[in-house]
């Protein structure tokens, strides 16, 4: 993105964290990550979401036995613990993140 802004030109640009870099910045906000997901209500949204999905037969909730999700990327867990919640069944989870501390 580029702008003037009278006799300033400013220039902002996006750049690509390495793995380890993201992998810190992941470790360093897990702490407090819960708070901030209740602050922005993403729990209820995901659950909203897969409540509209499942209304609009997308989602099948009929009981399996032991279903299980497969969540790469899962940080805390809330979406993987949503659709949980949605089918009203207990699920085995399978998560993958690359911050241990969000997983912890």
């Amino acid at each position: 993105m580029e702008m003037n802004i009278g006799s300033c030109h400013i220039v902002v640009e996006r750049t690509q964290f390495s793995t380890n870099e993201l992998r810190q910045r992941y470790d360093h906000l897990a702490g407090g990550w819960g708070q901030v997901v209740e602050k922005l209500g993403y729990a209820r949204a995901y659950q909203r979401l897969f409540q509209k999905i499942q209304k609009d037969g997308y989602l099948n909730s009929s009981p399996r036995n032991n279903p299980t999700i497969v969540d790469i990327g899962i940080g805390s867990g809330d979406l993987s613990l949503a659709l949980s919640k949605t089918l009203g069944q207990p699920l085995s989870i399978d998560g993958v993140d690359i911050s241990a501390e969000m997983l912890a």
